[in-house]
């Protein structure tokens, strides 16, 4: 199947692919966080559009620079470290048609949201709300719907073939080796 990627939507058309962590330095650039895997991934997409509750923004980027950890950019027409930090925790999406065709069996986490997930006997189990990247291996959330307890949402880990036995794109169904009492 291959390990999702990418993290969230805000429509049909576009992918949440980082977040801005704030300002670097004096002349423009920030410091991002990226969701693509490899963490570099990021900079091969642009336009970027940025977006802080009601307000949108489409940028481009003018230049980059990486570490072994951390990406720093520069958006044109950002040339100052007032203009930077303004950006700062601003979501950072792409429009879906700049991301590369997937492999068969890969599959985006965006498209994963949204799906209902029912076990092995077809005992609906809820509905992916998000993902969670974790270092041993991604996590489902899953949201019920109704009080099974105190619990509205249960935690699932995507471990294929083992948890996540079969993705059904068409009906839009997770199906995992998961009782309804974990």
């Amino acid at each position: 199947m291959g390990r999702p990627r990418n993290r969230a939507v805000n429509d049909k058309n576009e992918v949440l692919i980082g977040k801005v962590l704030g300002s670097n330095g004096v002349k423009g650039w920030i410091q991002i966080y990226s969701y693509t895997r490899p963490f570099q991934g990021i900079l091969a997409y642009s336009p970027w559009t940025l977006i802080k509750g009601e307000t949108r923004k489409t940028v481009e980027l003018a230049s980059s620079r990486t570490t072994e950890n951390k990406i720093f950019a520069l958006l044109e027409g950002c040339s100052d470290r007032d203009q930077a930090d303004m950006l700062k925790d601003c979501q950072i999406f792409v429009d879906r048609s700049l991301l590369p065709d997937l492999e068969d069996g890969e599959i985006y986490w965006k498209d994963l949201e949204g799906m209902l997930v029912k076990n092995l006997d077809g005992f609906l189990l809820g509905t992916v709300k998000s993902l969670i990247e974790t270092g041993a291996n991604d996590v489902l959330v899953v949201h019920d719907g109704k009080d099974i307890g105190d619990r509205k949402e249960r935690l699932i880990p995507y471990v294929e073939n083992e948890v996540v036995i079969r993705i059904d794109e068409v009906r839009k169904e997770l199906i995992v080796d998961w009782e309804p009492e974990y």
